[in-house]
């Protein structure tokens, strides 16, 4: 599930992903969310906080949102992965060279370092 957190400011989105994953439920909340960052300039920052291990993620999901993440190519401009799962940082490094998008990861309590990287 994707909440958006109050954290979220500007051109910032702020989620935090939390257990279970469900495709339909939750790439319209990540829609919503970059729509509304966007507002400005057309541009946004992403930051991802992984409290807890992913379940229920499959391939055909994690393949639609690499998707998502290289069309947005020019408007996406950096993304925090905060405490990210195991697979996440392979996944990272691919879209980081198939996109140009600055990635970085940190520590599960790391969320003000997160914030204070992606705002600057």
């Amino acid at each position: 599930m994707f909440e958006v957190l109050p954290q979220s400011k500007g051109n910032i989105l702020a989620i935090r992903v939390s257990r279970s994953f469900d495709i339909d439920n939750d790439l319209p909340v990540l829609y919503q969310g970059l729509a509304k960052a966007a507002e400005s300039d057309g541009k946004y920052r992403l930051v991802l906080d992984f409290g807890q291990p992913i379940v229920g993620m499959n391939l055909h999901e994690a393949t639609e949102i690499a998707r998502f993440v290289i069309e947005q190519e020019g408007q996406l401009q950096k993304v925090a992965l905060i405490g990210k799962p195991s697979w996440a940082g392979s996944f990272a490094q691919y879209l980081e060279m198939a996109t140009g998008v600055d990635i970085r990861s940190f520590r599960h309590d790391d969320l003000d370092k997160a914030m204070a990287w992606v705002s600057s």
